[in-house]
């Protein structure tokens, strides 16, 4: 509105510096005159300002709509990588279950191994090859320390008259049975094997003789006294 009210005072200025001029009024004319290229001049003026201020908004506008795209584009990107980071996360986190599965696996084929390798498959006992390392390890230990050391090597009597007459697993389950009681009656420091066949040794660590006397002397009681008849009536 006030843009409208100047362009109408520039034209009625104009028109009156033409009158002015026709009637012979000079310094009015001039005067309109001037007036009026003053109003023309802050017209322009603001109309440049005008066109100026809409051709940066514009331009700010076209930089918005392109930093949009832009960042849809980047979104969408974004948004991709993170797919596929999610899927590379989930198949390193399936790999990493299965690594660990295989490690467990690993782990416990390992243990037995090492079970198979010192263990005797039908006792569970050590077997001799482990008794064999242990008994040379002690015996040096006992020498550089001055300790006492107790080695027992023992059979059951007539064990081939049992395997003979009740079978060779009546044997097995009588093998078993000794190797349990050696087991139970011997302290967890001692070591205890089956030597072979139906023999077993013992690994009595700090033990002088009268003491490994005493501890043979208990398993044989002990043989002596177990319900035999359990595996086998006529035992």
């Amino acid at each position: 509105q006030d843009i409208r009210t100047r362009r109408l005072a520039q034209g009625v200025l104009d028109e009156l510096s033409s009158l002015c001029e026709e009637t012979g009024d000079l310094p009015a004319a001039l005067a309109h005159a001037r007036t009026a290229y003053r109003l023309e001049r802050e017209l322009f003026n603001e109309d440049l300002e005008n066109r100026l201020r809409h051709l940066k908004l514009h331009f700010e506008l076209e930089r918005a709509d392109k930093e949009k795209a832009l960042q849809l584009l980047r979104n969408a990107e974004l948004a991709r990588v993170n797919r596929e980071l999610e899927h590379s996360n989930a198949q390193l986190e399936q790999a990493n279950e299965q690594k660990a599965r295989l490690l467990q696996a690993l782990e416990k084929q390992k243990r037995q191994l090492q079970r198979r390798s010192t263990r005797d498959a039908l006792t569970g006992l050590y077997n001799r090859r482990h008794f064999d390392q242990e008994l040379s390890r002690a015996f040096r230990a006992s020498r550089r320390y001055d300790q006492r050391l107790g080695v027992v090597i023992c059979d059951i009597d007539d064990f081939k008259k049992i395997n003979d007459r009740f079978s060779h697993q009546t044997g097995d389950e009588v093998l078993k049975a000794v190797a349990r009681l050696l087991a139970r009656h011997c302290r967890k420091t001692d070591v205890v094997a089956r030597y072979g066949g139906e023999e077993f040794a013992l690994l009595l660590t700090g033990t002088p003789g009268e003491s490994a006397f005493a501890v043979c002397e208990k398993i044989r009681s002990l043989v002596a006294r177990h319900p035999w008849q359990r595996i086998h009536p006529e035992l």
